[in-house]
C-alpha cells in the first residue's frame, strides 16, 4: 500500500545516507507513534494525509526526504518525515542502550519503559548465555557490542583463547571444550582476552586489538571479557 511505500522509501533513505541498522517495522511504528502524538496539530493531519493517500507523487516525495538530511524543514510533509526518521531512529538507539542494562534495574523501572522495549529486552535479547548471545549478534560484518550478560560461574572461567592457544588446541582439550561448550562452535574463528590480565599494559591491549583487526587476520570475533568487579 501507499503508506507502506512511504515508510520503505524512508528506510532506504534511511540506510543509505545514516547508515543506521532499522526495518519496515521499526519505521511504520514510528509513523504511527507520530500519528498519535501529533493528532489534530497541522504536521499530525499532513501524516495521516500521507499515510492514507492513494496516490503517493514519488518524485515529491523522494525530495521531501532529500530535504531531510539537509535539515531544510520548510514544508508539513518534510517536517512530518523528519520526525518519523527522528523517532525510530531514537527507539532502535535506545532499545540498543537498554542492552547495557541489569535485568533487575529494568523490571524496576518497567513502568516508565515503552512496552515493546521490555519485549525486545527480555524476549528478543539473551542475557544469560554468552554462546547464545554471540551466536545472535554474529552476522558476518564488523559490529562492536557492549552487553551486560547473566550467567553461572562457569561463564567467568572462560580461558584466553589466542593464537597460542589455538594452536595448540589438540594439546589443551580443556580449553578447547570450555570455548566450545560456553563462547563458539568454531574455536578458529575467535579469539578471548581479559581486560584484567592485558589493563596493566594499554599498548600489549592496543595490539592484540590491532592484530585481530588487521586485514591478515583470519579470526571473525574478538571477545574483550570485562569482570565489572574489577575493573
Amino acid at each position: 500500500n501507499e503508506a507502506g511505500s512511504v515508510c520503505l522509501e524512508l528506510l532506504h533513505f534511511l540506510e543509505r545516507n545514516l547508515r543506521v541498522q532499522l526495518t519496515i517495522e521499526d519505521v511504520v511504528q514510528a509513523a504511527d507513534i507520530a500519528m498519535e502524538d501529533l493528532k489534530h496539530s497541522v504536521d499530525g493531519l499532513e501524516i495521516e494525509k500521507v499515510m492514507s493517500s492513494s496516490n503517493i507523487d514519488r518524485p515529491k516525495l523522494v525530495d521531501a526526504i532529500g530535504r531531510v538530511l539537509d535539515g531544510i524543514l520548510d514544508s508539513p510533509l518534510v517536517r512530518v518525515l523528519a520526525i518519523i526518521a527522528e523517532t525510530a531512529i531514537t527507539k532502535r538507539v535506545m532499545t540498543q542502550v537498554l542492552q547495557i542494562f541489569r535485568p533487575e534495574a529494568i523490571l524496576i523501572e518497567r513502568n516508565t519503559i515503552p512496552k515493546e522495549m521490555l519485549v525486545a529486552y527480555f524476549h528478543e535479547q539473551d542475557h544469560f548465555s554468552l554462546k547464545g548471545t554471540i551466536s545472535k549478534f554474529v552476522k558476518g560484518r564488523s559490529q562492536l557490542i557492549v552487553l551486560h550478560l547473566r550467567s553461572d560461574s562457569c561463564s567467568h572461567c572462560v580461558p584466553s583463547w589466542t593464537d597460542k592457544e589455538r594452536n595448540a588446541m589438540d594439546s589443551n582439550q580443556h580449553a578447547l571444550e570450555t570455548i566450545i561448550n560456553l563462547v563458539h562452535d568454531d574455536p578458529t574463528n575467535i579469539e578471548v582476552n581479559h581486560l584484567d590480565l592485558l589493563s596493566a599494559n594499554e599498548a600489549l591491549l592496543r595490539g592484540e586489538i590491532d592484530d585481530w583487526a588487521s586485514a591478515s587476520s583470519k579470526v571473525g570475533i574478538y571477545l574483550l571479557v570485562v569482570d565489572v568487579k574489577r575493573e
